[in-house]
């Protein structure tokens, strides 16, 4: 295969440079993304691959295509954010904190202005304008689209923080066990209950049960890996501590 430029990162954990070699293989097919017939979330995406295709392990490689920021390493990756809230909240000095220990600055936009340069480099390194997520705790995937020329770090962010957003269907929900209900709807009382503000506690009540709530309080991000030899395609990490549900609708 013919090889470009390559493209030389500085992992922010490590602090070692990673080399990476552009283009890789364009991503041959789209999935198609079938909408649904009822409910204000008509834009689900259901699982695209079956559930043994999660007993695949990736396969090693010296020279991983993944932003070392997002990269999974069994530990936290520099870009640990908290999906429950915007990524945009990294863009301004009173942002969460991220990465491990790590925290945006906030006496000044030096912070902020480091954020978006780094957010806006390539999530992977290779001329890929769409990227598919699929994640074991979470029984839809998620189609990252570019909104330039390339994946950014932000696109990532942005598209599984979009995603988790999305509320469940009737139809989806009836199609979970009844002890997965169970434990989703515990995970939904609990997080509206977290609102202090009764206003927004009740508008967030309405609003019902979103996908989110299937992670359980598992909503920080952990980074992605490489899954099997699919080019375009990777598994997305949560943090761990928690039982996954695993469900599938």
């Amino acid at each position: 295969m013919l090889q470009g430029r390559r493209v030389r990162v500085l992992d922010p954990i490590t602090n070692t440079v990673h080399s990476f070699a552009e283009p890789l293989p364009p991503l041959s097919s789209r999935t198609p993304s079938p909408t649904l017939s009822e409910s204000t979330a008509s834009s689900s995406t259901p699982p695209m691959t079956p559930q043994s295709l999660f007993t695949t392990a990736p396969l090693p490689s010296p020279m991983s295509p993944i932003h070392p920021a997002i990269t999974h390493r069994g530990i936290p990756p520099y870009l640990c954010f908290d999906l429950a809230f915007p990524p945009s909240y990294l863009l301004v000095s009173e942002s969460p904190s991220f990465g491990s220990g790590r925290s945006s600055t906030s006496s000044g936009s030096t912070g902020s202005v480091s954020n978006l340069l780094l957010l806006s480099e390539p999530a992977i390194c290779s001329a890929f304008s769409t990227i598919i997520l699929l994640t074991e705790a979470l029984p839809w995937s998620v189609t990252v689209t570019a909104r330039s020329t390339f994946v950014t770090l932000f696109d990532v962010l942005q598209s599984l923080h979009s995603s988790l957003r999305r509320q469940v269907t009737k139809a989806e929900w009836a199609s979970l066990p009844r002890a997965s209900q169970e434990v989703i709807a515990a995970s939904f009382h609990k997080r509206v209950g977290g609102f202090s503000d009764r206003v927004k506690r009740d508008k967030q009540s309405k609003k019902g049960v979103r996908r989110l709530d299937f992670l359980v309080g598992r909503t920080r991000f952990f980074g992605i890996s490489a899954f099997g030899e699919k080019p375009g395609v990777f598994k997305v990490h949560w943090e761990t501590g928690r039982p996954v549900l695993n469900v599938r609708i």
